[in-house]
């Protein structure tokens, strides 16, 4: 586990939030404060976060995670985990 967090990467924080281990303020405040690697571009590096691909996106693609939650995630990680509990 990554120190201040529930799990060692993004999936791992969503797989506990999924089997009720976390509650979503919890998901959003920790998914919103992690320190995404981005992935290189070209003359877009640092535009496409490696780390939201490879976790947050693959949830979403395995239905982990609705678009709904997707969404206030991406708003969570926008406001650096500050979150009116969208």
């Amino acid at each position: 586990m990554k120190e201040g967090f529930s799990g060692a990467d993004p999936y791992e924080i969503i797989q506990r939030y999924v089997i009720g281990e976390l509650d979503r303020a919890q998901l959003l405040d920790e998914l919103g404060r992690w320190e995404y690697t981005p992935e290189v571009y070209g003359e877009w590096e640092g535009y496409f976060p490696g780390d939201w691909q490879k976790y947050v996106e693959e949830a979403l693609r395995e239905g982990l995670i609705d678009d709904s939650l997707y969404m206030a995630v991406s708003a969570a990680r926008r406001s650096g985990g500050r979150s009116s509990g969208a």
